[in-house]
């Protein structure tokens, strides 16, 4: 059965609605400068030391607009032939800034696609005569819930071909099939490729596994085999992921979205919009000035913008002292620390790797040049840790003060590896997965423990509110003595404290979203 056949019998994301309307308005930005937001500016693990070098967190549109001066309309150099790299690249950042706009908006439906062609086509081909490797477009702003997945593929091959860029924009949606049709944006030109899908950080795009439905009625339905039922679902399936790969998509987006239900819906945190080369803009910067459990959220958040998966190791080996934190997964190569400055406003960095981690590459310097490894004992262990072991090198040192000592000296003007995280703590939620659990390493809650602990026997060494290689070792025993239900390891459990005696009130004060959860 071919696949023109396939599209008339499939439905993806059916959604009870009225058809899309199609229209024709101002850009999304008018003419005001929005900001992109960086989560990791580039950098290198060398000091600034005089440095103009800035590492912004954000970009300023105006950039952009200086940049397409040069260009005529068509996305060519005067002479005609062409910057391949600056029309790929900076063209799409023009064409949002600047070009006609095409807004769908509502559930996506048969005909749409011929619709926006007759509407838009004219202006297109002005643009871009020979229809294709179109640097300068025009814009499709979408707002829609879903709708057909056979609708959703002709859209997204409209937009390849005419190398559109799509937008949502802020307080809007694009979920489920219009995901498929937002994330086509897509130009590839003389050997370079670029995504052009801009998202405001306040819009909402969320994916899930395609839900394919048969139309009873038809009667090639109902002459079909199931062997021939199973085939088309698996072209479907696999025509998704085509254009998922062929879009620069990662593959843990892809599984995210096939791991998710019909019924449910994954929205993409900003973190992961970015990840997936889609470029965040704001209406202007914001400032993250969070506390304890924003930074924990904002952590998680970009551990799974990388991963597509939680780590308790990000809740586990959380530290906050004064006005510094740091956090880690060994195993998988992350870091995330912060400083917060006088005006209050978290400086932060996040390592996804351990070359061009700015904190590793300041322990290496100082251990180098700066012979601090010869004064101070405990950072001459770190870093040959760091140096044998790599990111591993941190489970050695997750008791130790040191880590957050080195994390402030790293961050006090040494270096530029951190910077404001121009993203409002608000558009970072605690994700959900990690609702309920126990921030377990709270200094609050690991004193209560300490001392808890020592009544019944265990030694700590002392109560002070910091999870040292004796209280692990204490917590280990009482695990496997009083708290049986759990495995002998030396994390502290809500079943443990409940061994202990502990009231529930106080159990919740420590419980992550929880109302009465304490900063």
């Amino acid at each position: 059965m071919p696949l023109l056949r396939l599209c008339l019998l499939i439905l993806i994301f059916p959604h009870a609605g009225l058809t899309a309307t199609i229209t024709q308005e101002r850009g999304p930005t008018g003419d005001k400068t929005v900001s992109f937001i960086v989560p990791e500016p580039d950098f290198t693990d060398t000091l600034v030391l005089g440095s103009d070098k800035t590492g912004r967190r954000h970009e300023d549109t105006g950039d952009f607009r200086r940049q397409n001066v040069d260009f005529d309309q068509r996305g060519l150099t005067p002479d005609g032939a062409g910057d391949a790299f600056s029309e790929v690249g900076h063209f799409g950042h023009g064409t949002f800034l600047k070009g006609r706009v095409y807004r769908l908006d509502g559930i996506i439906q048969a005909g749409d696609t011929d619709r926006l062609s007759r509407m838009a086509e004219p202006h297109l081909r002005t643009l871009c005569p020979s229809g294709k490797n179109c640097p300068y477009s025009a814009v499709l702003s979408l707002n829609s819930a879903g709708g057909s997945f056979a609708e959703a593929i002709r859209l997204a091959r409209f937009i390849r071909k005419w190398s559109l860029v799509t937008v949502v924009d802020k307080g809007d949606r694009c979920e489920s099939a219009c995901a498929l049709t937002f994330l086509s944006a897509y130009n590839s030109f003389a050997g370079y490729s670029a995504p052009r899908r801009f998202a405001h950080l306040e819009a909402r795009i969320g994916i899930h596994q395609p839900a394919v439905e048969f139309d009873p009625s038809d009667p090639r339905v109902k002459s079909a085999t199931p062997d021939d039922l199973f085939r088309l679902a698996n072209l479907a399936a696999g025509e998704v992921t085509s254009l998922f790969l062929q879009t620069g998509v990662s593959i843990g987006a892809l599984d995210r979205m096939y791991a998710t239900p019909p019924n449910d819906m994954m929205i993409m945190s900003p973190f992961q919009l970015i990840d997936e080369k889609i470029r965040v803009f704001d209406d202007q910067p914001s400032v993250f000035s969070g506390g304890r459990s924003d930074l924990i959220a904002l952590c998680a958040n970009r551990f799974a913008a990388r991963h597509y998966t939680q780590s308790d190791e990000v809740i586990s080996n959380f530290m906050m002292r004064e006005n510094a934190f740091l956090t880690f997964d060994a195993g998988r190569n992350f870091l995330c620390a912060g400083n917060r400055s006088e005006t209050g406003e978290w400086e932060i960095e996040t390592c996804l790797e351990y070359e061009g981690c700015g904190y590793i590459g300041f322990v290496r310097w100082a251990t180098e040049h700066d012979r601090r490894g010869d004064r101070d004992e405990e950072f001459g262990r770190l870093s040959l840790w760091l140096l044998e072991r790599g990111f591993l090198g941190f489970r050695e040192f997750a008791h130790q003060s040191i880590l957050l000592r080195v994390q402030r000296d790293h961050d006090s003007g040494w270096t530029d590896a951190s910077k404001p995280m121009q993203v409002p703590a608000s558009a970072i939620p605690m994700p959900l997965e990690l609702c309920g659990k126990l921030d377990e390493a709270h200094p609050a809650l690991v004193l209560t423990v300490q001392q808890k602990l020592a009544t019944y026997g265990f030694d700590t060494g002392g109560a002070d509110g910091s999870l040292g290689p004796k209280s692990r070792k204490a917590v280990q025993a009482a695990n496997a003595q009083i708290a049986p239900d759990d495995p002998p390891n030396n994390r502290i459990t809500k079943n443990l404290l409940k061994a202990l005696r502990i009231d529930q009130p106080i159990i919740d004060r420590y419980t992550l979203c929880h109302a009465s959860y304490r900063n």
